[in-house]
Parts: C-alpha cells; sequence; structure tokens
C-alpha cells in the first residue's frame, strides 16, 4: 500500500526523503542538542518508526538529547599589563581544590600540554633554550621566556606587539581520567635576576588573566567571551590582589621555601599566581523552569559549558551539585537568587548563568536610511539584577570596518558610519533605545553603502566602557549591501569649476529600471538624502538652492547610465554652495541614496589646483567675521601665493555703503560703485609700513585687521591686492625670467634706484643687511634648491660681461617693485627672491623664458573682490563648549547688548562656511527630538517665549541668592569600617537625590553648578557618564563613610573609586547577604574599593567637617551679556562649528530665517567631553567653565566675567 505523506511533529523539525511506495524511509532532522535515535518506513499504508535495532515503534520519540560528552580543558593564560623585561614563566600547574594544594599529575607527570607549537620563545643563547616546553617539565630552575621584551597588550608600535598568550590544555594516559574538576591553576614566574643581588625585575605583569574554554577533537573555542561558541569564564588577578580569604592570589614568594619574598635579603624570588578556576557561585540557588538534567558532569565549569551548548532549546541558567556532579540545566530565572538551604551541607550547590551571549542581530542586512539595530541573545543586564555588574542603559555598541585589525577597544568608528559616534574608541553613544534580558536595541543607525556589499564587525559592552577587555566582539557581521550604482565626473572639479558634469552608471543585468527615470541630486555634505521633498521640480542650484533634478541640468542617457552635463556650482553672486557634495540618486522606485563613487569615495570634494599648474589666484567667496575691538586673523586662501612680494594689502567696502553710500567703517564719507578698485577715503585698508602679511604660504596670506572699536556692525566687501600693490601685482609667472634682450639696463633705471646695481653696489664689499649683495659673493654648490640651480647654472653670466652685470639689481622684491613702477619703459619686474636678485622687462620685449627659481610680475590689475566680512560689536567670537554626548546639554553665548528674542545660533559642519553651510541634523531638541536643522527655531530662552506678562516674568527669573551646600549631618552612630580591595557590591546603589547627602551628587555639585575650591572634590565628575539619575557622589573617601554613616541603617557600604574622590553608598541589601563580603562574593572592578560597615565596633565622630560652597547661582535666563540655548541633545559626537545671526548685521528687517543670516563664526562645539578637549594642545593651559543648563565653555585664558541682573530684560 503506498503511504500518505508525513508531515513533522515533536521535536522533529524536517523530514528528508522521497517516495511513498512500502519500504519508502524518510530521515527525521533533530534541532541542535538532539540526535535521530531512528528513521521512518512505509509499512502497510502509513509510515512509522524504525528503530536502530531495527523494532517498530509508535511510542518512543524519534529526536533524543545528544548524548553527553564532556569536553577537555582549554585554557588561555595573558596578560592586560605591559612588561618591560618580558614574561618569564618556570611553571603552569594544575589543582583540584581552590587552596591549590593537591596538585593533579598523570603519572607523576604533569597533564598540562601546550597548544600547537606554543608562544613565541627567546631565541637559545649559550645552548640554553627557552620553550613553551620548559612552563609543563615541573623543574622551577627552568623557564619559558617570551620572544618579546617590550611586551604590551595594546598594540603600539614595532617593539610593542600585542599580549603573551598562552594555550594549554590537559592530557592524560587514560582518557578516561581526562576529565577533572580543576579549581585552581598556578602560575609560577621569575621575579628577581639572576645578579648576586637578585634585584627585582618585572619578569611578570600586575594584571593576568585566565580565560576557560574548550576543546573537542580538533575544535577549540573561539576567542570571544559573547559568543556562544567562545570561551567559558574569564578569572584575571592583580598583583597583591587576594582573591580568596585565605589565600594569596597573586603575591612574591621566596624560591627557598614558602615565605613571602623579603628584598632586603637579596635573595632569589618568584612571582606567583593562583587562579581559582571555579565557575558560578557556590552556595546559591537560581530558582527558574527546569529543562533538564544531565545526571553526571566533572565540573561546575562543565555544567555551564554544557548551558552555552544548550543556549538554543533555551538553556540560560545552571546548577551544579558537587556531590555527585549533577548539572540542572534551566531556563531564564523568574524568581530571586537564594542563599544555600540550611538543609543541605555549605557548598553542596553551585549557581549561575551562562554570561551574556549574543546569538543574533536584527537586521543582518542594513537597510537602506536610518534603523534600529538589535542585538538577540540570553542574560543582558536588567534593571532589577542584584548579580549583574552594570546597569542596562549603559550598555554600548559600536560598527567597526571588518577590514579593522584593531581590538575592539581600540578601533574607531569608520567615516561611513553615522548614529553612533566616540569620543575616544571606549567611550561611545548612543545609550540603547530598549533593552530586556534577552535582547538591546540601538536606533538611529545609518550606514552609507558603497557599489559592493561591505561588512562590519559588532564591538559591544555591558557598560563598563573604560575598561578595554570589556569591549568584545560579536561573531556576527552586518552586511551593508551595494548599491550597484556609482557616479564618476568627466573632468577634474577645482575651486575654479562653476559647473560640473556627473555619470550615473549600473552593471550590465544588474536591474532593469529605465535609465530616462533616474533622478539626481547634490547635498551639501552632512545633510540627508531624503531632505528634500521628492516631486520637487525644476529646483535648480543656481538659485541659491541646495537641489539638482534631471531637469534641472541637460541629459544623456544609455542602457545602463545617464550623464548630466551643466550642474551649477555657483549661484548668481558667484557663490559657491559647498566644498564638499554628496550624490543622492533615485532610480526612479524607492527612495533617494546616498552613491559612492567609482573608486568609492562618498562625497565629491571641490579640490585645490595643483600650485604651479596654474595662474597665482585666491580663491572667491570667502567669508570672514569678527568683532569690533578685536583683532581678526584671516587666512586668504588660494594657490601659488608664496611669490616672495612682502605688501599685499587687503581693504574693506561696505556692503551698505556700496548701495546707500552709508559711511564705511564709521570713520568718513566715501562714494564706490561697488568695484575693488583703489580704495575710496573712508575705506579702512592695510598701512604698507604697518600692516603687512603676517605670514604666507603658496595655499594661504594670514593678515592680522585691526577692527576698530567703533567701526559700524554690518557686512563688507573684502577687496585683494595679491601681491607688490605699489605698481604690480600676483599674476605672476613662475620659473621665467625676460631674455637678455629685453631687460632694462641700469643706465635706463630711475636714477634713486640705480645704485642698487649688483656691480656698482657689491664689487666695492659692500658689508651689512641693507647691501643685499647675497647673490654677488655666492659660490657654485650643489643644487639645493631651483634659485641656487640656476645660479650655479649661470653664476658667470650673473657676473660676466658688463653688459650682462649692467642688467642685474640687487635689492629685494619690494625695492624692485619700486623701481618698476617709476622707471619709464617697463612691463613687469622678474625676481629671483632667494637671493635678493631681480631685473627689469622692457616693454615691448620678447615673452620670458626658462629660469628655475625666478618669478616674473606683471603690472598691477584692480583690487579683486574676494568674498565678505560680517562685522558684529555684541558676541565673542573665541569660544569653544564641551559636551556631552549622552546628556542634555547647552550652548551659552557671552557677549554685549545681545537680544535673547531676535538672536540666533545655529550649528553646521566645522568645516563648514557660517553664511553658507546648512545646519547639521546630528544636533536635536532634547524636549521633543525634533530636527533643528531649521535654523530659526534655534532660540534662547526668554521672556517672549516663556510668558506674555511682563511682570510674572520678572518675577521668574530674578536672580536667586547665594546657596551653600549644607554639612553632613552628624552621624547618629560613628561606625568602623573595613575595605576589600577591587571589589565592589553590585545593584544596590542608593537613590541619594532625595537623601540628606543630596546636594554632594556629582553632576548636581559639579555638573549643574559650579562649586570650586579643594572641599568640592569635583575631580570625582565624569563628564561622559554621570547625569541627572546617577548617584554618584564627589566627596573624598571619609566624607563618603561619613556620609554612609548619617544615613544609620538605610546605608551599609560605600564602593570608593580608587583615583579620584567618587563614590556610591550601598543599601541595606549588601548587608544581609554579609556572605558577599566574607566570602568574597563581589564583583571585581580594579578601579574601586569596597567600605562595608562593622556593626561591633565603634569609633568618636570626627569633629570640625569642612563645609562646600556652591558660587552664587542665577535662575538660568538669558540676558543682554549671556544668551543661553537649552535643551541641546546629539545624536553623535563630532565637532561642530557655532554660528551666531546678529540682527544688526542684516541688510534687511526680515530676521534670521535662512542659514545664510548666520554669518558670525562665534566658535566651535566639541561633543565629546572634556576627556576629549585635554587633548587639544590650546586648552592645555585654558579654563572650562560650567553651563546652567550643562555642559561647558572653555577659554584659552580665563571665563568671562557676566553680571546676574536684578531683573531678566
Amino acid at each position: 500500500l503506498q503511504c500518505p505523506e508525513p508531515t513533522p511533529s515533536g521535536l522533529v523539525e524536517e523530514l528528508l526523503g522521497t517516495g511513498t511506495q512500502p519500504g519508502a524511509l524518510r530521515e527525521p532532522v533533530c534541532p541542535s542538542g538532539y540526535v535521530s535515535q531512528a528513521d521512518f518506513v512505509c509499512v502497510e499504508g502509513e509510515f512509522r518508526l524504525r528503530l536502530l535495532d531495527g523494532t517498530l515503534s509508535d511510542t518512543e520519540p524519534a529526536c533524543i538529547p545528544t548524548p553527553y560528552e564532556p569536553e577537555i580543558h582549554f585554557f588561555r593564560l595573558t596578560h592586560c599589563a605591559r612588561m618591560d623585561y618580558g614574561w618569564r614563566i618556570k611553571e603552569i600547574q594544575i589543582y583540584a581544590d581552590r587552596e591549590c594544594t593537591e596538585e593533579i599529575l598523570d603519572g607523576g607527570a604533569s597533564p598540562v600540554t601546550i597548544r600547537g607549537e606554543g608562544p613565541p620563545a627567546y631565541p637559545s643563547a649559550n645552548g640554553i633554550d627557552f620553550t613553551s616546553d620548559l612552563l609543563r617539565d615541573s623543574d622551577m630552575d627552568t623557564a619559558f621566556w617570551s620572544k618579546c621584551l617590550n611586551c604590551n597588550p595594546y598594540t603600539l608600535d614595532e617593539t610593542h606587539g600585542g599580549a603573551v598568550m598562552v594555550d594549554f590544555t590537559t592530557q592524560f594516559a587514560d582518557a578516561g581520567s581526562a576529565n577533572h574538576d580543576i579549581q585552581c591553576v598556578k602560575v609560577t614566574a621569575k621575579a628577581t635576576d639572576d645578579s648576586g643581588d637578585h634585584a627585582l625585575k618585572q619578569y611578570f605583569p600586575c594584571c593576568a588573566k585566565l580565560f576557560r574554554g574548550w576543546n573537542r577533537v580538533d575544535d577549540f573555542a573561539s576567542s570571544g567571551m559573547i559568543d556562544p561558541s567562545g570561551f567559558t569564564e574569564v578569572w584575571s588577578l592583580d598583583y597583591n590582589d587576594t582573591y580568596h580569604s585565605t589565600v594569596p592570589g597573586y603575591t612574591l614568594s621566596s624560591d627557598s621555601g614558602d615565605a613571602a619574598c623579603d628584598t632586603s635579603l637579596s635573595e632569589s624570588c618568584s612571582s606567583v599566581a593562583r587562579f581559582v578556576s571555579i565557575c558560578g557561585e557556590p552556595d546559591l540557588h537560581i530558582l527558574a523552569e527546569l529543562i533538564t538534567i544531565e545526571p553526571v558532569v566533572p565540573s561546575a565549569c562543565h555544567c555551564k559549558q554544557l548551558c552555552i551548548d544548550n543556549i538554543a532549546i533555551g538553556c540560560s541558567s545552571w546548577r551544579y551539585r558537587t556531590s555527585n556532579g549533577e548539572c540542572h540545566l534551566q531556563r531564564e530565572r523568574t524568581c530571586p537568587v537564594e542563599e544555600g538551604s540550611e538543609s543541605e551541607p555549605s557548598g553542596t550547590w553551585i549557581a549561575g548563568t551562562t554570561g551574556l551571549r549574543i546569538t543574533s542581530i536584527q537586521p543582518e542586512r542594513a537597510p537602506v536610511g536610518s534603523f534600529a539595530l538589535t542585538l538577540i541573545g540570553v542574560n543582558f543586564p536588567t534593571a532589577n539584577d542584584l548579580y549583574e555588574a552594570t546597569t542596562p542603559d549603559r550598555q554600548r555598541m559600536k560598527l567597526v570596518a571588518a577590514d579593522d585589525p584593531a581590538a575592539c577597544a581600540e578601533a574607531d568608528v569608520p567615516s561611513s558610519v553615522h548614529g553612533i559616534g566616540c569620543a575616544t574608541p571606549m567611550i561611545c553613544a548612543p545609550k540603547p533605545l530598549s533593552f530586556s534580558s534577552t535582547s538591546v536595541v540601538f536606533d538611529g543607525i545609518s550606514v552609507d553603502r558603497m557599489s559592493l556589499d561591505v561588512e562590519y564587525r559588532i564591538c559591544y559592552s555591558m557598560g563598563h566602557t573604560y575598561d578595554r577587555y570589556e569591549w568584545h566582539e560579536a561573531a556576527q557581521r552586518l552586511v551593508v549591501p551595494g548599491t550597484g550604482y556609482v557616479w564618476s565626473t568627466t573632468a577634474a572639479v577645482t575651486a575654479a569649476s562653476t559647473h560640473l558634469t556627473l555619470k550615473i552608471e549600473r552593471p550590465a543585468f544588474s536591474d532593469y529600471t529605465d535609465a530616462s527615470r533616474w533622478q539626481l541630486r547634490l547635498l551639501p555634505a552632512g545633510q540627508s538624502c531624503s531632505s528634500v521633498q521628492d516631486g520637487a521640480s525644476n529646483i535648480e542650484l543656481a538659485q541659491g538652492n541646495t537641489v539638482v533634478q534631471r531637469n534641472a541640468a541637460s541629459v544623456s542617457n544609455t542602457l545602463d547610465s545617464a550623464t548630466w552635463t551643466n550642474i551649477p556650482l555657483v549661484d548668481g553672486g558667484h557663490t559657491r554652495v559647498a566644498d564638499r557634495y554628496q550624490i543622492c540618486f533615485k532610480n526612479g522606485v524607492g527612495a533617494f541614496v546616498r552613491l559612492p563613487s567609482k573608486d568609492e569615495r562618498l562625497e565629491l570634494e571641490i579640490a585645490e589646483p595643483a600650485p604651479l599648474s596654474h595662474e597665482q589666484a585666491v580663491f572667491l567667496s570667502q567669508r570672514f567675521s569678527g568683532r569690533t575691538g578685536t583683532t581678526l586673523t584671516m587666512n586668504v586662501k588660494g594657490y601659488d601665493l608664496d611669490d616672495g612680494f612682502d605688501s599685499h594689502r587687503v581693504s574693506f567696502i561696505s556692503s551698505k555703503q556700496r548701495l546707500s553710500q552709508a559711511p564705511d567703517w564709521g570713520l568718513g564719507e566715501s562714494e564706490t560703485d561697488g568695484s575693488c578698485g583703489t580704495p575710496m577715503p573712508g575705506d579702512f585698508s592695510f598701512d604698507p609700513t604697518e600692516y603687512t602679511v603676517d605670514s604666507r604660504t603658496s595655499e594661504a596670506l594670514t593678515f592680522s585687521v585691526p577692527i576698530p572699536t567703533d567701526a559700524i556692525p554690518g557686512q563688507y566687501d573684502v577687496c585683494l591686492c595679491t601681491s607688490n600693490c605699489d605698481g604690480f601685482t600676483g599674476s605672476s609667472q613662475r620659473n621665467r625670467i625676460p631674455p637678455p634682450a629685453s631687460r632694462v639696463r641700469k643706465t635706463a633705471w630711475h636714477a634713486d634706484y640705480q645704485e642698487y646695481n649688483c656691480e656698482d653696489r657689491c664689487d666695492g664689499g659692500c658689508v651689512g643687511e641693507t647691501c643685499y649683495c647675497e647673490a654677488w659673493g655666492v659660490a657654485p654648490t650643489n643644487a639645493l634648491t631651483a634659485a641656487q640651480e640656476w645660479f650655479q647654472n649661470n653664476r658667470a653670466t650673473v657676473q660676466g660681461t658688463a653688459d650682462e652685470r649692467a642688467q642685474f639689481m640687487c635689492a629685494p622684491p619690494r625695492l624692485c617693485a619700486e623701481a618698476a613702477r617709476m622707471t619709464t619703459g617697463v612691463s613687469g619686474v622678474a625676481i629671483l627672491a632667494e637671493y635678493n636678485l631681480c631685473v627689469l622687462a622692457a616693454a615691448g620685449g620678447n615673452p620670458p623664458v626658462a629660469a628655475k627659481g625666478w618669478s616674473v610680475v606683471v603690472p598691477a590689475r584692480p583690487s579683486q573682490r574676494l568674498g565678505d566680512l560680517t562685522v558684529s560689536r555684541r558676541p565673542f567670537v573665541d569660544g569653544n563648549w564641551v559636551l556631552d554626548p549622552e546628556a542634555v546639554s547647552s550652548i551659552e553665548v557671552v557677549g554685549e547688548m545681545m537680544n535673547a528674542t531676535s538672536d540666533r545660533i545655529m550649528l553646521i559642519s566645522c568645516d563648514g562656511v557660517c553664511g553658507l553651510s546648512q545646519p547639521v541634523q546630528e544636533a536635536v531638541m532634547a524636549e521633543d527630538s525634533t530636527d533643528v536643522t531649521r535654523c530659526c527655531d534655534w532660540k534662547p530662552p526668554n521672556r517672549d517665549v516663556e510668558t506674555a506678562n511682563a511682570v510674572e516674568f520678572f518675577n521668574e527669573w530674578t536672580a536667586v541668592p547665594p546657596a551653600a551646600v549644607p554639612e553632613l549631618p552628624a552621624a547618629v552612630v560613628p561606625y568602623v569600617y573595613n575595605e576589600q580591595k577591587s571589589r565592589y557590591c553590585p545593584g544596590n546603589d542608593i537613590n541619594v537625590s532625595e537623601s540628606i547627602v543630596s546636594q554632594h551628587r556629582c553632576f548636581h555639585k559639579c555638573g549643574q553648578s559650579s562649586c570650586v575650591g579643594d572641599d568640592c572634590f569635583c575631580d570625582g565628575y565624569l563628564v561622559g557618564h554621570d547625569d541627572s539619575s546617577s548617584n554618584s557622589l564627589c566627596l573624598d573617601r571619609q566624607r563618603c563613610l561619613d556620609a554612609c554613616s548619617a544615613m544609620g541603617d538605610d546605608c551599609y557600604g560605600v564602593d570608593m573609586e580608587k583615583n579620584s574622590n567618587r563614590c556610591f553608598l550601598n543599601g541595606p541589601v549588601c548587608r544581609r547577604h554579609v556572605f558577599f563580603v566574607e566570602n568574597d562574593r563581589l564583583h571585581p572592578d580594579y578601579h574601586y574599593d569596597f567600605w562595608y560597615r562593622r556593626d561591633d565596633s565603634l569609633q568618636p565622630a570626627e569633629a570640625g567637617r569642612r563645609r562646600a560652597l556652591l558660587e552664587v547661582q542665577d535662575a538660568g535666563a538669558s540676558w543682554d551679556q549671556i544668551l543661553r540655548f537649552p535643551q541641546l541633545a546629539f545624536r553623535t559626537a563630532g565637532s561642530f562649528k557655532v554660528c551666531f545671526c546678529d540682527h544688526e548685521t542684516l541688510s534687511s528687517d526680515s530676521g534670521c530665517t535662512s542659514h545664510r543670516d548666520y554669518l558670525i563664526d562665534v566658535g566651535t562645539a566639541h561633543v565629546s567631553g572634556v576627556s576629549c578637549l585635554v587633548e587639544k594642545r590650546q586648552f592645555h593651559r585654558g579654563v572650562c567653565c560650567p553651563q546652567y543648563w550643562g555642559g561647558f565653555r572653555c577659554y584659552a585664558r580665563e571665563c568671562p566675567s557676566v553680571q546676574v541682573p536684578g531683573f531678566v530684560v
């Protein structure tokens, strides 16, 4: 009989096979952790289960749990601190007890087996080997020497190439005895040299780590700690750390016995590290739904690994019975963790979890635009979990390029990733959007797409982001699909380009959209491709907008490409909209996406031409801003500007004057047609004898412009004469000189300059700085520069015949230009500036010829307009703001006569130009997370915004009187405290916001307010971590203990930071679980010590406590000296330019309605925290002042003072 097609049931996921005739077979596919014990066979019209012995069954399951086969122990020993003499390890030994007294041997020999060839060893010397075989030879007189001497886990350079890692397993002659319960691993290393004095040498690290993994056949654990296939557990030891109350964890001992090393006796000593290699927590129960019981496993670590292996079927926690090896696999815990039961002896049970393990990510392929990335797994930190070592909102994630070889803690987020910003590689934002024990979600992420698929590594930290070993790499990779489309330009795009030709193309047969329906947008870098609504038609860049669609320029199509020509890059006023563009494309369906170029560039940059390939010129459309009464440093950019002339000039013509004949600078009347010719009366210009160019390179001229105190605020045309403005300009030809027949001889020179003829001036032995005879006495040398090469080859000509000598003038460029201007019949001057040598070119002469190092300068043309200068008298323009990317922050602009109703700010990219660039999208209003790219929405709090009633407004914003932080209350019971080093009590922080010590919270005292003085203890304030929800206190240790004592039974202990005045108070849960302290169940943290109360001893209360006073506080409003812009949040870290809109400088009364109105550059916002700012050299001697609504404003010398008014107006 034929059998009907069977369907999977129970644990069977799929049935493999075909046919329904009698005898047809189906092979069951079982889930992970299960194996098949039978197949299905067609018998008498139905498929029945046939067991391995051939019998048929209707009751047995097809899938049974995989028979347990314990893995072999696999260990990795490494270090987390540098060594400068290498690691010299004598022996690695394993023990069956946590005290390291019962050594495990195999027939008297060590079962420790080094994996593979072992770590690189120091070369043999004098017949002595230092190989890894010596790690297990049971001989303390021999030692393995690491190949590296400068062994640093941080890869710095070729002499610090990473950490030493020793991988080893345990192998026994009798395979059945291989799975011991290894409870202690001891590592002995040299600690003294072999000299007669046995001087101490650090042949061992101050911090060591031991990882436990698994070894099955030829397969080993991966290197990850959050990967289900990674290590089982990790233990850490610090030198002089005590891991167990009766066993020294990491100490120095004498080689002559077990006594401690006495360095005064000049004896040989060793470092001894004892790792208590037990997984889980003894005497604890984790109550959860039971999955299964494995009757016998060798150790608690085997039980934990078995649970990790069964995560796919729901295992999250485990319990191990030490008396019989029983392993209970359980689901996620649903009840609180409890202490050991009184009905069973202490040590009967050990319990734990798998630890955090990431099993998958969603999505696996990044979609177009912004998306949320979800990490899925088990045992993510939760808010109510006593045993987790961090809080869930401290979790962090970053994406790193797959081909970046750096470890997660050192790798940078690439520029193609948006929405994730890191002040340093280990301090990143944002915080999670949501979290649970099985997942964590990070949103607002977007990744630029390349032409082909690109993979990114996922780096994750549970929250201790400052610890490099708490950053882990997930096994999964995020794939960003390629666009399939690329763009290219047909010619180089430079600062002189006014139009652009772009070609979009795709591989043949990659998709079939009609190229005639393709659309194109050019947006300034930093904007979103979707920022302009789809369907906008005929919007041209030449009209000042930032969009070009297909009908804004000529388009030609082929089957797989489209080419746009004559795309305008400048507006009607010849102002370039941006220096960097992104190419946004739509293939007729879906949304606009950002395209890469053929060579995988994400932006089209306006390049600066090579200096020698173009005539000397400055870039147009440059923007400058300054404040009255200050000196403005102007960097005029261009190319080929370093021509040797030193009298470049700049002048300014008021834009208002050009339009309405208003007085220029307020210094007098003038009339002008608006061109940049000879400065008119009233123009403010450089005095050539007083204000010459400060510095000069081929790319920039730097001027110092003192802006008069009484200059009229507004906009000015900047007019520049680019070379010697006494008559000859910088339209020079490089490496050219007039031929001899076209040079003017000295007899035709103006009489005032004939004395500078080289023959007359220098043959007589002129001495002094004003002789300018550098060229006349130069002997031939090897060619070092172009000028020296020319002079070496032509010295005989310069000092040749009388006619030849009469051609050369020994004078600086300035005098050469004056001589040319004053001499009749001269068309130009050629100079060899390095030697103060020049010749005058005769009018009507032959064209210049090649001559290395020379420059020919022709008569001056009128000064050219190179851009605009905006002058304001109100905001200070030297601001720097330090803002926390994870907290709500603010910007305070300090100045004079400012107006909170009319003045605004806007944030642009750091390389943008105020008045040209669009606002960034990274800045948002924290209240509703709305986009503030609409510049006119960004305004300070003021009377019109807060209330329409002036009286109520004045009452609300009147300055408050000075306030003081209250003294700590005297403790009712003064307690004695004991210390546990490098530990803290997790999950029990007291909420101090409403307590008697709330005024000493770091965020309140040192962040929101500005406590000053040594007794403020603000060195404990962490800008990147502390916020309004933080319970950290900024007090020294004694005051932290006093604060705990003052809270009575509500406080049991203090987590005290080792290197700063920072602490957390712990609640009574730690007191109830006294075994946490006595049995060392506290969490390790090498930055903190735990101080806990002794109730059996009292000490007299300390008398005379000091007080910490706060400065006078204002009400947080704006007034004419300071504008406050609060509720500022950032989607990512970075630096942003702050542009100010001063309504006084605008040519109309329209107000701050366009990004073109924000003309004043008032400084830079550093969204990265203080730790990043201190790396900037200019602030090493500066000062930062806290802002009322969060963040800091910083200055090179001191913070400007402001006077809080009695009323806010």
